[in-house]
């Protein structure tokens, strides 16, 4: 039972909420805020993948490097 007053509590706080006027601004500043997060993750993944790519190729290396001395 009480957690229908706590959904009744939510519902208004929403409906307050609408009204408020620093809702508008957060919005906006948290949009952006979440743009610039994506923006960093995307430099992230690209940095990861460089970074993979240079491993792999001197792992291929060092592979080659030593089968050579085997054979």
């Amino acid at each position: 039972m009480k957690r229908h007053s706590g959904e009744r509590r939510a519902g208004e706080l929403l409906a307050l909420a609408v009204h408020s006027v620093g809702a508008k601004h957060a919005e906006r500043a948290y949009k952006l805020h979440i743009q610039q997060l994506l923006a960093e993750y995307d430099l992230a993944k690209e940095q990861l993948q460089v970074i993979e790519d240079e491993v792999a190729a001197a792992t291929d290396s060092t592979i080659r490097a030593v089968a050579s001395r085997w054979v």
